[in-house]
């Protein structure tokens, strides 16, 4: 009887995406994002997660983009004194110590006509009808802050963590928003204007995972040094599922008479080759 020997070595060196990390803000910081064509869509959907300490402030922001002299915003989210969640008119409870997240969604449904909806861990808590076009200038995107003062540095401050901040080309629905808030992102998902994972741990710079690139800054400036208006960076994260980087998967063959048939499977991507001897 013809035998076929399978001798090897498998080794499968499997790696995840380390999703550690997100920006701390102590009241005091801010990080923002200079303009670029893709913080002015038409329609949107703009989410994050966050993790609030406190509330020490009139209105505690956790993105904004100022428009005119600051005191009006294209878009913006925030919280009360009281934990009420307000992104213009919608309110719902926000739990101090915890991870929530949180998406704002614009839709137009003609001439003049349109609507904002919010979402809270993702069930929408609020709904109400808006004019458009939406205001936009060349200001920067703040996380953490507002620029009221449209001086380039934020007031209105947030106390506590924000990550996985993304910019949507179109209104998500609830279902899209429920699909892929738990999960990192590849950054070339369709419709994905920007994306920060918020995982760099250090710099002064958070960067933009869609190709495009909208690269934001830690603070009022990209010096080395940094400045008093920097968040810090922190190793713990939003509670959502990392994505798998490529698998190495290796056959060392250790013997065998002859090779009689290759076969290559293809896993996570990668090509596995497999001999039998």
């Amino acid at each position: 009887m013809r035998r076929r020997l399978l001798t090897g070595l498998i080794a499968a060196l499997i790696s995840t995406s380390a999703h550690a990390g997100a920006l701390r803000f102590d009241g005091g910081e801010f990080a923002k994002i200079p303009d670029t064509v893709a913080l002015r869509p038409s329609e949107f959907t703009i989410e994050l997660w966050f993790k609030a300490y406190s509330t020490p402030g009139s209105w505690n922001h956790l993105m904004t983009k100022p428009t005119g002299t600051g005191v009006s915003d294209s878009f913006w989210m925030a919280f009360s004194p009281n934990t009420r969640m307000a992104l213009e008119v919608g309110v719902d409870d926000v739990e101090l110590n915890r991870w929530h997240h949180v998406a704002l969604t614009a839709t137009t449904t003609g001439p003049g006509v349109s609507y904002r909806e919010l979402f809270l861990d993702g069930i929408q808590i609020d709904f109400w009808e808006y004019n458009p076009p939406w205001p936009y200038d060349d200001s920067p995107v703040f996380l953490g802050a507002d620029d009221n003062n449209h001086d380039g540095i934020g007031g209105l401050r947030f106390v506590g963590l924000i990550d996985e901040v993304r910019i949507w080309g179109q209104p998500r629905t609830a279902a899209e928003i429920q699909a892929t808030k738990d999960s990192e992102l590849y950054g070339t998902e369709a419709g994905l204007l920007a994306y920060w994972r918020l995982n760099e741990g250090q710099g002064q710079i958070m960067h933009d995972a869609v190709a495009t690139g909208s690269d934001g800054l830690l603070g009022y400036d990209d010096l080395p040094a940094g400045d008093q208006w920097d968040p810090a960076w922190v190793t713990e994260g939003a509670p959502i599922t990392p994505i798998p980087e490529p698998a190495t998967m290796g056959l060392l063959a250790l013997g065998g008479l002859a090779l009689l048939k290759r076969k290559q499977r293809q896993w996570h991507g990668v090509s596995l080759i497999i001999r039998k001897c």
